[in-house]
Parts: structure tokens; sequence; C-alpha cells
């Protein structure tokens, strides 16, 4: 039997609260992105809560490995989040992976 537990809280919410939690700590944060849905949205959020003061963008690492193997769509989107972090100050590093 699965055990349903209901809360009022959504999703949004919740990501909110854990990335502040993650930044909590005396640690660096590396944020890796795909240029996928999931982690476009991750990253949307990481971004305007630099942004607005709620986390610490100097403890931030963004990274993104290009297979050299993806689409020109998927390349558009890491180029725009890539001058987006670079614009506020965040260290954004493009790992070209070379693969056989």
């Amino acid at each position: 039997m699965i055990k349903k537990i209901y809360s009022n809280v959504d999703v949004v919410t919740m990501a909110r609260q854990r990335i502040k939690n993650i930044f909590s700590n005396d640690c660096k944060v590396e944020l890796s992105i795909s240029g996928g849905k999931d982690s476009i949205c991750l990253n949307d959020l990481v971004f305007k809560m630099c942004q607005s003061g709620e986390i610490d963008k100097s403890k931030l690492i963004v990274d993104f490995m290009d297979e050299e193997a993806i689409y020109p769509c998927v390349e558009r989107i890491v180029k725009n989040i890539r001058r987006q972090w670079l614009s506020i100050g965040v260290e954004f590093r493009w790992w070209a992976l070379e693969y056989k």
C-alpha cells in the first residue's frame, strides 16, 4: 500500500526553501545545467533568488558540460543562460568534452 501525504505547500515554494538551505552553508555551490527543461527551471529559480538577494551569488559557480553533440536550440539556450549569469558577476564554466 502506498501512503499519500498531502501538503498545502507547492513544489516551487519547497524548491526555493531547499535552495536557501543549500546556500546557508559556508560552502561553494555548483549548479550544473544541461539545457534541458528541468535544469532550465532550476536555473531560473536560482538566478531570480540571486537577483533578489535571497541567496549569496558569490558562493555560486555554474557549469555546463558540452558533449559537442548538442542541438542548436540547446546551444542557444545555454548561451543565453551564460550571458545572464555573467551579467551579474557569477562564474560560468563551459566544459567541452570530447567523446568518441
